[in-house]
């Protein structure tokens, strides 16, 4: 491998890992602060929240 490809290898490495350190820390905060999904049955939130097909039909053709 030649002193270039080394170099920028570990530069890269050195960013990913700086980017995964960041996204682990991120994780936990946010399961330690419990501000995780506001919905935890996404996405379903609520019973019968889903659009009724009557309602979607009516909205295509309106967008037509």
């Amino acid at each position: 491998m030649s002193e270039f490809a080394r170099k920028w290898l570990v530069a890269i490495t050195r960013v990913l890992l700086i980017f995964q350190t960041g996204i682990v820390l991120t994780g936990g905060v946010v399961r330690l602060t419990g501000s995780g999904l506001g919905c935890p049955t996404w996405p379903e939130c609520t019973e019968g929240s889903y659009t009724p097909i009557e309602g979607q039909i009516e909205g295509f053709k309106s967008w037509i």
